[in-house]
């Protein structure tokens, strides 16, 4: 049934397909929908589906024949959620969509997706699928191609109604595993959309799980931090040593810490210091601390904030390149910066390290990076921020803890970090990292 503005939705091939400009409401129990013509608009309600039933919905039309898009093209879907599903699920089948999701598909053909519910957005291209799960009431897509696109296959996705049925009872939500339903957060995602070329200022919270330490109910930090799940801060133990939970504050969301309005930061209590039971401040190591923080993040309401991702088994590669920030001095004695600062180094080998710095001072509970030219460091007022490690397409991981070194960007001198894998087994005893999973996406 279509609405006042006279469309006429007619099937094709099994396709609703929607001729004119108007948007068409679909109140049927059908699976598959594109637009005939670009520019349109298709509305479909999921209470017209029971518990496991899905919308398909196509690019483009042509798409049913494995046939490119076309350019200068646009097809939009709204998808409600009714009273009859607790949730909707959202996956793609198939991706071929010209763009670069590592460069945000900004200018490039692509698939955007909304959920005002959890303030969430995202553009997908590339070959990389959308897998989202949601309790909001609607959720946006708008596919478009642009002038001088290269062109593709373009996507074939779903949206599944999951756990109620006609009646309201509970069902196992049809055919979706349930290591499928994929929260709206995932670990590791940096923020890059208007990235800084060339410089070392980060983007505004385009690291996510940077923390300020302050001492209490101040602004400028001490010492960094990465935010690790919902409620808990990894720091290093060096930073906390004499200092109870009441005298310290955490500070998330932050950029430039001289200015109150720049971002939505939220400062937070402490209400647990937990240094690592070895921690060993003359040989500075095992320079471990996690903060309790006073109450569990709602990561749906803080679209800017996220928790970086716990490394798995596999040691990181010696040589890979890895990341550090902080709002430590930017020379040798300097001032704390003002601005989050990232800088760009080496995985050091082992045996590198300890040649370099002396076999008795870097411990297994280490590692080192660096540029053997100099110039390029961590340095006071870094301390304890995080060092990462981007391990697949999109995920950062967290490596290091930076924990101390001789002077700062010396040449021959590469700075030394805590190796949080070695410590596995204990921050896990603290850490449950169901807040927000890693992607499962290649």
């Amino acid at each position: 049934m279509c609405g006042t503005l006279k469309a006429i939705c007619v099937r094709w091939m099994g396709l609703f397909l929607i001729l004119g400009r108007p948007i068409c409401v679909v109140t049927q129990v059908v699976h598959n929908y594109a637009c005939l013509n670009s520019g349109e608009t298709i509305l479909a309600n999921l209470s017209d589906l029971k518990a496991g039933q899905s919308f398909r919905f196509f690019s483009h039309r042509e798409q049913y024949f494995n046939l490119d898009y076309p350019r200068n093209y646009e097809c939009n879907f709204e998808f409600l959620l009714g009273d009859r599903c607790e949730k909707m699920h959202l996956t793609c089948s198939h991706m071929d969509v010209d763009g670069d999701f590592e460069a945000n598909c900004i200018g490039q053909d692509r698939l955007h997706f909304i959920d005002n519910f959890n303030s969430f957005q995202e553009s997908y291209c590339g070959q990389v699928k959308p897998n989202y799960t949601t309790i909001g009431q609607a959720i946006f897509l708008s596919f478009r191609s642009t002038l001088t696109s290269q062109s593709g296959k373009g996507f074939r996705c779903e949206v599944r109604c999951l756990d109620y049925d006609k009646d309201g009872s509970s069902q196992s939500g049809g055919n979706v595993p349930k290591d499928q339903e994929i929260l709206p957060c995932k670990c590791g995602r940096a923020n890059r959309r208007q990235r800084i070329i060339g410089g070392t200022v980060t983007k505004v919270n385009e690291y996510p799980w940077q923390v300020a330490i302050v001492k209490w109910n101040k602004t400028q930090p001490f010492c960094g931090g990465a935010l690790v799940d919902d409620e808990w801060v990894m720091t290093a133990a060096h930073c906390t040593q004499g200092f109870t939970p009441d005298q310290i504050q955490v500070v998330l969301g932050e950029h430039d810490h001289t200015i109150a309005t720049e971002t939505a930061h939220i400062v937070m209590d402490v209400v647990e210091i937990h240094d690592h039971p070895r921690y060993n401040g003359f040989h500075v190591d095992y320079d471990f601390s996690l903060l309790r923080l006073s109450r569990a993040l709602d990561f749906s309401h803080y679209d800017h904030i996220l928790p970086v991702c716990l490394p798995s088994l596999s040691p990181t590669p010696n040589g890979a390149e890895v990341i550090a920030t902080g709002w430590g001095t930017t020379q040798e004695g300097g001032k704390i910066a003002d601005k989050l600062n990232q800088v760009k180094l080496e995985l050091f080998p082992m045996t590198t390290c300890r040649k370099l710095l002396g076999k008795d001072d870097v411990t297994d509970q280490m590692i080192c990076a660096g540029n053997l030219e100099g110039g390029k460091d961590a340095c006071q007022g870094d301390s304890g921020g995080p060092l990462t490690h981007k391990r697949d397409s999109h995920n950062y991981h967290l490596i290091g803890i930076t924990s101390w070194g001789f002077g700062c960007g010396r040449r021959g001198l590469p700075g030394v970090y805590a190796n949080v894998l070695s410590t596995r087994s204990w921050w896990q005893s603290y850490i449950q990292e169901t807040a927000c999973p890693k992607s499962n996406e290649p």
